[in-house]
């Protein structure tokens, strides 16, 4: 490749393009600028999750000056296959926000690790039928919603401070949902 300003990008869907002779960050850079040129999203595979942590950093800061295009991450569930407890509730939450935005992802770079690929993922139908989307003063039955967080496995809190907890004060619900940085 000579001109990392200019990358080549697959002709075709479903076809892959592969870049040589670049070291250092310029991965990162040649990645974001090829996002930035594509006509649909970008797949960029790692070897392991540090090279994950340091392209989404590089990638974040590239995107900076050229235009910022959508950055996903499928994390790696950093559990073994028989360890005795469950992933952390923030790389849960992180890997259904992608899972859920992949379909209607039009442009961007989704980046995983070549571990993650070896394990099975969820139909997108069990994704959408299993998602709640809620609205900007939309009305809800609070003894419906409670129950609907139930069911889906959140815990009552008195204070939310993680994902998966909810709590209700009188007429206020608040939500950590699976998928959101923030609680809402």
């Amino acid at each position: 490749m000579n001109d990392i300003f200019n990358p080549p990008l697959p002709e075709t869907e479903f076809t892959t393009t592969y870049w040589d002779g670049i070291v250092g960050s310029a991965d990162s850079l040649v990645l974001a600028q090829a996002a930035a040129q594509a006509e649909g999203p970008l797949l960029l595979i790692c070897d392991n999750n540090e090279t994950v942590e340091r392209c989404l950093r590089e990638i974040a800061y590239f995107n900076a000056g050229i235009g910022d295009t959508g950055v996903y991450v499928l994390p790696d569930w950093e559990t073994l296959p028989y360890d005795s407890f469950s992933p952390h509730q923030d790389i849960i939450s992180d890997r259904l926000a992608t899972l859920f935005n992949l379909p209607k992802l039009e442009r961007g770079v989704v980046v995983t690790s070549i571990t993650n690929l070896m394990h099975q993922l969820p139909p997108r139908q069990y994704i959408s039928a299993n998602s709640l989307d809620l609205a900007v003063g939309q009305s809800v039955s609070i003894a419906e919603m409670r129950a609907q967080m139930l069911l889906a496995g959140y815990q009552v809190v008195e204070a939310v401070m993680e994902h998966g907890e909810f709590a209700v004060r009188g007429s206020i619900i608040d939500i950590f949902p699976m998928g959101t940085e923030l609680p809402l």
